[in-house]
């Protein structure tokens, strides 16, 4: 009588291996899961931060249009609009001069001065497509913002816009 509750009391090595297997099989579905929303966060994290940059362009030429100054559009083009903020930007790493292989730690940012680009290094990438060689950084420029039809040396000036440099898909 021993013997036979001593047989059944426990795991075969099948029975381990299969719960072990499960186990892996869980674990690795559950890291996919959480690279995809750390990945979801950083691009949610990037876009608020362009957006506190659109704000703050909007506030910089508000600024100079109550102090009776005439706005010019093109020097405000011209300018890092890391410069529009109070508070720096978090991991902004300052104004560079581009070189074809800059290192910049993932979940950077920084501004071109060469190209007058706002640059943000994404630290996870899986989900992002873009048209640039470098995959895993994306632009964004201030543009003039003119009437349709208008030549670009024209001086009607309607506004201007912090967009992508160019174009990206992120989820």
């Amino acid at each position: 009588m021993r013997r036979v509750r001593a047989r059944t009391a426990g795991f075969t090595m099948l029975e381990l291996m299969v719960a072990i297997a499960l186990i892996g099989v869980f674990a690795s579905v559950l890291l996919d899961r959480l690279l995809y929303y750390q990945e979801l966060a950083e691009k949610a994290a990037m876009e608020y931060t362009v957006n506190v940059l659109k704000l703050g362009l909007q506030i910089r030429i508000g600024h100079l249009m109550a102090q009776n100054q005439v706005v010019d559009f093109m020097a405000v083009a011209r300018e890092n609009p890391a410069t529009w903020l109070d508070a720096p930007l978090p991991g902004y790493r300052g104004e560079v001069v581009a070189t074809p292989n800059l290192q910049m730690p993932a979940g950077s940012w920084y501004y071109d001065r060469t190209q007058r680009e706002l640059v943000y290094v994404t630290a996870l990438n899986r989900y992002l497509q873009t048209n640039a060689q470098d995959k895993s950084r994306v632009h964004f420029r201030v543009k003039v913002v003119r009437p349709d039809g208008t030549a670009a040396r024209a001086s009607l000036v309607l506004g201007l816009q912090l967009a992508a440099a160019e174009p990206y898909r992120w989820f």
